[in-house]
């Protein structure tokens, strides 16, 4: 196999690679290798009841026929550590050849950074999906004619829908070191800290400082909100549950709805109000059972005091949509 990473593997790290039986004292692990390798007693129980189901993912072999693990350090090490008890005798480990021994170090690092960026604590995952991006971006630097457009394929590497992934490249390219901190470390949403890299860097700076001192998620939103010049309007007082109509909603409160659950092309709200662009306000029928239903959905919404990167998503396209009518 070419030792250099080609652009099919690149775009299939699991399920590209031959799948060979290799002796496990063939294998070792990788210096390129950043993550923790941790929850062993767990694994080796794993390993013990139900075997090794997914096979490890290598490259090489190299001049002595030694191959280097990209992903599955983890399982190797479960497994070396119950032969050593004598718990589990193994003399080969399934393993995907993904590429040769002589793949650069950075394209090595991005197969790891891929193979793992979902299989570790949440607390990390931005910073991991970061990682990604500035690998990809230096592949398109220092090899320009073979990935000369890496980038625009970061969404199946990050494992994230195309909008997040557009969200965290306006991020690296355009947010300042503080707000990127912010952004790695989880203590701002992506899609708010997106909104924010496009400010001028002074601005930057004024609303990370802000950010700081916010309590909680919705506060954070509000003082980006304030910063981008897109202010939350107040919460009206809707009908009760069984007075629901929008025949009976006010344009006020007929407002404050668009801006809480408006439809986005990158947004699946099927079965909560996608209904055709020419469908009438106060329309009857399954149409208007559908934004009953958005209803509901919105008023479950301020009842929480923290809301997930999806809910926040769905909350940001509704504001998108509000803004489109005023």
């Amino acid at each position: 196999m070419n030792g250099k990473l080609g652009t099919y593997e690149l775009e299939s790290i699991v399920m590209s690679g031959k799948q060979v039986e290799l002796p496990l004292g063939l294998l070792d692990p990788s210096p390129c290798n950043s993550f923790e390798i941790s929850d062993i007693d767990e694994m080796k129980s794993w390993i013990m009841s139900a075997g090794l189901l997914t096979p490890l993912s290598v490259i090489g072999p190299d001049e002595k026929g030694r191959y280097e693990i990209i992903s599955g350090e983890r399982r190797y090490t479960a497994i070396r550590e119950l032969e050593s008890e004598g718990l589990r005798k193994t003399d080969t480990v399934p393993c995907y050849v993904i590429g040769g021994w002589d793949m650069s170090e950075t394209e090595k690092r991005l197969l790891i950074e891929v193979a793992n960026i979902t299989n570790r604590g949440s607390s990390a995952v931005h910073s991991h999906r970061f990682e990604v991006i500035r690998l990809l971006k230096e592949l398109e630097d220092t090899e320009p004619e073979k990935y000369g457009n890496a980038l625009e394929s970061a969404t199946k590497y990050l494992k994230v829908s195309d909008r997040y992934s557009r969200m965290y490249k306006q991020i690296f390219r355009c947010a300042k070191d503080d707000l990127k901190e912010l952004a790695v470390s989880g203590n701002i949403r992506i899609n708010d800290a997106s909104r924010l890299s496009t400010l001028p860097e002074e601005e930057q700076k004024a609303a990370v400082e802000e950010v700081k001192t916010a309590k909680n998620a919705q506060d954070k939103s509000e003082i980006v909100s304030k910063y981008t010049g897109r202010a939350r309007q107040e919460k009206p007082d809707f009908p009760a549950k069984s007075q629901w109509s929008l025949s009976d909603l006010d344009s006020g409160e007929y407002d404050y709805l668009l801006e809480e659950c408006g439809e986005d092309p990158d947004l699946d709200v099927d079965g909560m109000g996608n209904a055709p662009k020419s469908e009438p306000r106060g329309c009857d029928g399954q149409y208007q059972a559908k934004l009953a239903g958005i209803i509901e959905w919105t008023e479950q919404i301020l009842k929480k005091s923290e809301l997930s990167d999806e809910e926040w998503d769905a909350v940001d396209a509704c504001r998108r949509v509000a803004e489109k009518f005023q």
